[in-house]
């Protein structure tokens, strides 16, 4: 019984790297944003911005 409680749950960590995998890759594209242009606009800016800190 001592054994069953201390089993790591694979699904649980499997689901926060799928999650983790994602916020970080929405963060990349708001930064890809700001860096791939050369004189980005504010609305350019504020879309990068809104990608970035959807975290």
């Amino acid at each position: 019984m001592i054994f069953q409680e201390t089993m790591i749950n694979f699904d649980v960590i499997l689901t926060a790297l799928i999650l983790t995998s994602f916020a970080g890759f929405a963060t990349t594209i708001g930064a890809a944003f700001a860096f791939l242009t050369e004189k980005p606009s504010i609305r350019l800016l504020a879309l990068g911005l809104g990608f970035s800190a959807e975290e």
